[in-house]
């Protein structure tokens, strides 16, 4: 999501936010208050709507009057390019729509999206959009149960609740739910920079590589979930990913060079 930095200070300003919100939905939110147009991995797409509890956070912009702009509607290109399968049911629905159409009809159910940012790469794609906005065509209920759907096979994430019960007796004082939804949207979308933006913000003894595996969160989590090894596993691929500023560098470098050859 995109919000305007002067909308959150005046919400700020006028105390209707406060550093006292506990739910994770109104820290994101608190996150804005220093950034100007501020890109967030948690986009409300309908995959996102869940994996990255988009819901709770357009709910919460909603409450202050925050208009919502969509960066990634379609995931980087993800849910424009969906399996065969997949795509064979929604065009049971509407056999002449693309998977992209699909997505941006969905943001039309959101009153507050106020802008979609949508990356187009062919004349072909700038069609299809134009087309899709045109008509104003919100999706029916029917069409978005069905993109519920697609969205759950998709996911295949751990099946964290955030009930928090494995908070209380790990020795670190990790937030393990917070860290679970990381994995779960590194494991989809493979890292990047909306993870290294998350975790460069983050204190070093509050990553996943402090994990000492105890095993005291495994033990009560009702969902029967190995967060050690989850734990083990983000911690891994975070070693690999390059910082956010290594990653502003590289590409402050690389459009240095491209200007060069111009």
């Amino acid at each position: 999501m995109l919000v305007q930095n002067h909308t959150i200070r005046q919400a700020v300003a006028e105390r209707s936010i406060s550093n006292g919100g506990k739910t994770d939905a109104e820290k994101d939110l608190l996150c804005y208050r220093t950034q100007g147009f501020a890109p967030k991995g948690d986009q409300p797409c309908y995959l996102d709507w869940t994996l990255q509890d988009a819901k709770a956070k357009y709910e919460l912009l909603t409450q202050r009057n925050i208009p919502v702009w969509v960066v990634e509607p379609v995931r980087g290109g993800r849910l424009a390019a969906l399996s065969e399968e997949d795509t064979a049911k929604l065009h049971t629905l509407r056999p002449e729509d693309s998977a992209a159409a699909w997505a941006f009809r969905w943001l039309q159910t959101l009153p507050n999206v106020k802008m979609v940012l949508s990356g187009m790469s062919s004349m072909e794609q700038m069609m299809d959009n134009v087309k899709t906005f045109s008509s104003g065509e919100p999706q029916t209920q029917q069409e978005t149960a069905l993109l519920m759907e697609l969205a759950d096979n998709l996911k295949n994430a751990l099946p964290c609740t955030k009930c928090r019960y494995c908070c209380d007796g790990c020795p670190q004082g990790l937030d393990i739910p917070m860290l679970i939804h990381a994995y779960n949207d590194v494991k989809f979308s493979g890292g990047g920079m909306t993870v290294a933006m998350q975790f460069d913000a983050l204190p070093e003894d509050k990553r996943p590589a402090a994990c000492v595996k105890c095993g005291a969160c495994a033990s009560i989590c009702p969902q029967n979930i190995d967060i050690p090894g989850a734990l083990e596993e983000l911690a891994d691929i975070l070693s690999k990913t390059p910082s956010w500023a290594e990653m502003c560098r590289q590409r402050d470098e690389a459009a240095r060079r491209l200007k060069e050859q111009k």
